[in-house]
């Protein structure tokens, strides 16, 4: 990966994100899963309750008592460990028949059946709210049971809830590990996603910095050449004095020199010996070609005023410059450029990209 950062933030984002959606949606699903499940299990334990009622309503002898007690139990035999369960139980509370036959003539749990708890017929949404409150513990786990007629029988069917957390916890996992997956085939969607775009990018970022060094050459090509036509038109007017060159300022009154202070010493230094000239701090510093460095009372904006515009540049409101002090320009940025001079300046000289533009035609003057 030629980018590092393409990747991290995107990755880190969505995993985050995704995570959020992930847990709220993942409660959600489990709810609504959850209660469908146990509106399956009330219709099934309804309908197993009616099959057994409307088996045993008839005349019962205590012959056929005990056969139908004796073929009750062996059906529901060991069924103790499924969702739901049946038994039977005497309006006195005796257990008749139950999964867990230990507990045949024992008297059934005295806690109210969780039907009770409900006026109307329990719903899944009902029984998982109430099974998710403290208060379930108070009831028993049968949701439904019928009287069988001439009979002092009483059907019921049992909920086992460690085998419905059981179930739901699977659940949980089952949807966790779906979304789990989700997740990474939607992170590797992204991922190449990302590669793409970032290959486009990084092309066309490949053919801009191009670009831009085609320019930069083209550039320092611009200020040899202009330093040389200056050089040349200098000496050719040194010896023809009257000769007009280009290197004329376009500003009335041009200075030619500058009075500075070094080190308490009050002297003038030749324009055309400075390199370039900065402010810090509020004090004005001038460097001349020979490293030299003094400074003067007089403000940026006074000196550049009284500057030859065809050898001096404003880069910026910290920093003038002299052609023949810039001894290459490079690229800094985004868009913008540096200029590295001889002496070197303490201080970056930066063009910004909104002079960038007057700065390249002054060295096609």
């Amino acid at each position: 990966m030629k980018n590092i950062k393409y990747y991290i933030y995107p990755t880190i984002s969505f995993c985050v994100f995704f995570a959020l959606i992930a847990i709220l949606a993942a409660n959600l699903i489990v709810k609504f899963a959850t209660i469908s499940l146990l509106n399956e299990k009330i219709e099934q334990g309804q309908q197993q309750v009616k099959n057994l009622q409307s088996l045993l309503a008839q005349n019962q002898t205590k012959i056929i008592e005990q056969q139908n007690r004796t073929a009750i139990q062996r059906a529901i035999q060991n069924t103790g460990n499924q969702s739901l369960y049946l038994s039977i139980i005497d309006w006195s509370g005796a257990i008749v028949c139950h999964p867990d036959v230990t507990k045949i003539g024992s008297k059934s749990d005295q806690k109210a059946s969780i039907v009770s708890r409900f006026e109307n017929s329990i719903s899944g949404k009902d029984l998982y709210t109430f099974l998710n409150t403290e208060l379930s513990n108070n009831y028993s786990n049968v949701f439904y049971s019928l009287p069988i007629k001439e009979s002092d029988w009483i059907v019921a069917v049992h909920l086992n809830k460690e085998i419905l957390n059981e179930q739901t916890n699977d659940l949980k996992t089952k949807i966790t590990l779906s979304f789990l997956i989700i997740g990474l085939v939607l992170l590797l969607f992204i991922l190449i996603i990302i590669r793409w775009i970032s290959g486009i990018y990084d092309n066309q970022l490949l053919k801009v910095n191009s670009k831009i060094e085609d320019d930069l050459k083209k550039l320092n090509i611009s200020l040899q050449n202009y330093q040389e036509n200056i050089s040349e038109f200098a000496k050719a007017s040194q010896k023809d004095i009257s000769t007009s060159t280009p290197i004329n300022s376009t500003k009335e009154h041009e200075k030619k020199r500058i009075l500075t202070y070094s080190r308490n010493e009050l002297r003038p230094v030749n324009v055309e010996d400075i390199a370039y000239i900065f402010v810090d701090n509020t004090i004005t510093y001038l460097i001349q070609k020979n490293g030299q460095k003094s400074t003067s009372q007089e403000t940026l904006d006074g000196i550049y005023a009284h500057l030859n515009d065809k050898l001096f540049f404003r880069v910026n409101r910290q920093i003038i410059v002299c052609i023949y002090a810039i001894s290459k320009i490079i690229k800094y940025d985004n868009n913008k450029l540096k200029i590295e001079t001889s002496p070197s300046s303490e201080i970056d000289i930066i063009i910004g990209k909104n002079k960038a533009s007057a700065f390249k035609q002054w060295l096609d003057i």
